[in-house]
């Protein structure tokens, strides 16, 4: 044991006395020579990240404008709903009222509504059911970020991508609201 403790010692004392002094080399003093600026810049960052555009919205147009997929939560006429958003032709909601789930999917110029307890749902053109009902002075459900913010509260948008499958049209009937509003207007007796 002895013999292998002097074999050691003696092999550190030959590494200690081998060890040569090393000179910088030119990328070590281009390294050092820049570092107090690498310093400067990297406390100038935090400034910068501060003044960089919101990756959060209070407001639904706001997220429209975004242009990138966002989710949103926000209460519509006293209700909770949930938004999916990409961009103002396409975006879809989801709300629950007294138990049930109900949806909205746009896929301009179209708007598909239907819950999961039913087995059908209601199809419309925006732009053509607008001057339908017009005149008679009935809304129907908002489709522009504009009405969607002026009816909307306590809202919150993040930058996230909807779940697979949000922005597809699912597997039911769906009844054409514009059939449906220009039968009834047929049926209603004119001045």
């Amino acid at each position: 044991m002895k013999k292998y403790l002097a074999i050691i010692l003696l092999i550190v004392v030959l590494l200690s006395a081998c060890k040569k002094e090393v000179k910088s080399t030119p990328l070590q003093e281009t390294v050092q020579e820049l570092t107090p600026e690498v310093e400067e810049v990297a406390e100038a960052v935090p400034a910068v990240k501060e003044s960089a555009p919101a990756s959060s919205f209070d407001n639904v147009k706001d997220a429209f404008a975004y242009g990138r997929p966002m989710k949103c939560t926000m209460m519509i006429e006293n209700v909770q709903s949930t938004m999916w958003i990409e961009g103002e032709s396409k975006y879809a909601s989801e709300s629950t009222v007294q138990g049930m789930k109900s949806h909205m999917l746009f896929l301009k110029p179209m708007v598909y509504t239907w819950s999961d307890q039913t087995p059908q749902g209601l199809k419309f053109n925006v732009d053509t059911i607008q001057q339908q009902v017009q005149p008679q002075g009935v809304q129907v459900a908002p489709s522009d970020p504009g009405e969607i913010e002026r009816i909307s509260s306590d809202v919150n948008c993040v930058p996230m991508a909807a779940p697979a499958g949000t922005f597809t049209v699912p597997n039911k009937e769906f009844l054409n609201m514009e059939d449906l509003v220009a039968q009834m207007m047929k049926d209603v007796p004119q001045q």
